[in-house]
């Protein structure tokens, strides 16, 4: 009897609702965008140029580098969207 439940326990599907991002569509691109900065692949120029609009990346000899403010924006957007669980405490 105890085998027949196992059995139906394996066989049943689990089905979760899908988990809805969250990060809005301008924050969703902005990360995007930072985030390949950091990887060396330039972005489209809309985005490019609203990054640069908010002093987030600078262009230098044609290489794109993100400034203090992208990184730090990069981190906030990274631990909203949830790829970041793994924030250090500060000691008071």
């Amino acid at each position: 009897m105890k085998q027949k439940k196992k059995m139906e326990n394996k066989n049943k599907k689990n089905y979760r609702k899908k988990k809805q991002s969250l990060l809005s569509k301008t924050q969703s691109k902005r990360l995007g965008g930072l985030i390949q900065v950091l990887g060396n692949t330039k972005p489209l120029d809309e985005i490019v140029d609203t990054l640069q609009a908010l002093k987030m990346v600078v262009e230098e000899k044609d290489c794109l580098m993100v400034t203090e403010k992208g990184l730090d924006e990069t981190n906030r957007l990274s631990t909203l969207a949830g790829l970041m669980t793994d924030k250090k405490k500060e000691s008071q």
